[in-house]
């Protein structure tokens, strides 16, 4: 991670960012933006699929009964937020 960062902030215009496929010549801010680009078209369509963007919606908690295949005593999608770190926490199941 250090070397990364360390290639972002101090050789944006090195070769190594450059795409040897294209003409062009690709720096750090390319990949930032492009990169950056995918993530706003990945969330939009999580968006219209999924819903909003809230942990409990991304985590999906299931309450399985202890038989898997009593699926009608189960609940899918319990909408509970917090993580592993949170007092009285909900894992994925």
């Amino acid at each position: 991670a250090y070397q990364t960062i360390d290639l972002l902030a101090n050789y944006r215009t090195d070769s190594i960012f450059d795409i040897k496929s294209t003409e062009a010549l690709e720096s750090a801010e390319y990949h930032v933006k492009v990169g950056f680009d995918s993530l706003m078209v990945a969330m939009k369509k999580w968006e219209q699929e999924e819903g909003d963007f809230t942990w409990a919606n991304y985590k999906r908690t299931t309450i399985q009964h202890l038989v898997p295949n009593f699926k009608s005593f189960s609940v899918s999608n319990v909408y509970t937020g917090g993580g592993s770190g949170i007092l009285n926490a909900t894992g994925s199941r």
